[in-house]
């Protein structure tokens, strides 16, 4: 199992896809640096407390990284094991012999290991350049890199599962929209918290359930808020007002984190399971 996820890594690292999306990152980072050196330049007088601007920014550059990374986890997922069953080189495979579920565990361990290495390596960079261009450093930027990486692999989770019975491109269509809607629900949760609205945010409960990923993205949004940032919104009430919608004023649950870990782990083995019960 371990040598066909090499041989997964090797495989995607080798796709234009991969190429054109940690190109597309590293550029992201680079107009990030810039902008964070103009926000460290201009001061307070012209933006307010400046350590705040510039641990918003963060999350937000992390947000946009959080997209490319999934969204590229998840067409990878989708295509590979789409063009590996049209082409018959699934069957070639588990002639070795080879079970279906090693098969498919091989391929996710992988991406996985993949996605991990990416989320570190890209977000260790980004790190590194704002503190060069601004001197700013996230209060916890391990634990954030932890959590984005659990996102991602729990979207590609998903992205598997659908790939094992859809389409390639209704699999990866429909895995992004769902990471999509997840997060917008997540917002409109928040406007429920902040105008009292009680059905939203028992909306975004049970999405948090059905579709973690959302939790997970609060959760390294904490870590990449320094503790400066956190005191200031706390003092003023932020969370209760329209710009603490992106916010993540405490740290998720020790449940919350283990329900996402768990809500992965069920998910993979049903793609294991869709997978044994498809003809090849």
């Amino acid at each position: 199992m371990s040598a066909l996820a090499l041989l997964t890594i090797r495989g995607v690292v080798g796709r234009k896809l991969f190429r054109g999306a940690a190109l597309l990152m590293v550029l992201g980072l680079v107009l990030a640096g810039l902008a964070f050196s103009a926000i460290a330049r201009s001061g307070p007088d012209t933006f307010g407390n400046v350590a705040s601007i510039l641990s918003q920014a963060s999350v937000l550059v992390t947000m946009m990284f959080t997209f490319v990374l999934g969204a590229t986890g998840v067409f990878m997922t989708v295509g590979t094991i789409h063009r590996e069953i049209e082409s018959g080189q699934v069957l070639a495979v588990l002639a070795r012999p080879l079970r279906r579920s090693q098969f498919l565990l091989g391929k996710w361990l992988g991406y996985a290991l993949l996605l991990a290495a990416l989320a570190l390596l890209a977000m260790g960079l980004g790190f590194a350049i704002f503190g060069l261009a601004a001197g700013y450093q996230p209060a916890h930027p391990w634990s954030a890199v932890a959590f984005v990486a659990a996102q991602s692999i729990a979207l590609v989770s998903f992205a598997l599962l659908l790939a094992t019975r859809l389409p390639p491109v209704v699999a990866g269509a429909g895995a992004v929209a769902t990471f999509g809607l997840a997060w917008f629900v997540g917002i409109l949760g928040k406007f429920g918290q902040i105008y009292g609205v009680a059905a939203l945010q028992s909306m975004a409960s049970v999405t948090s359930y059905l579709f973690p990923t959302d939790g997970l993205w609060r959760g390294a949004a904490f870590n990449l808020e320094s503790a400066e940032f956190v005191a200031i919104m706390h003092a003023r009430g932020a969370e209760r007002e329209p710009v603490g919608i992106f916010f993540a004023p405490e740290p998720q649950p020790i449940l919350a984190i283990a329900w996402a870990v768990a809500w992965t782990l069920v998910v993979l083995g049903a793609a294991v399971l869709s997978f044994r019960r498809r003809e090849l």
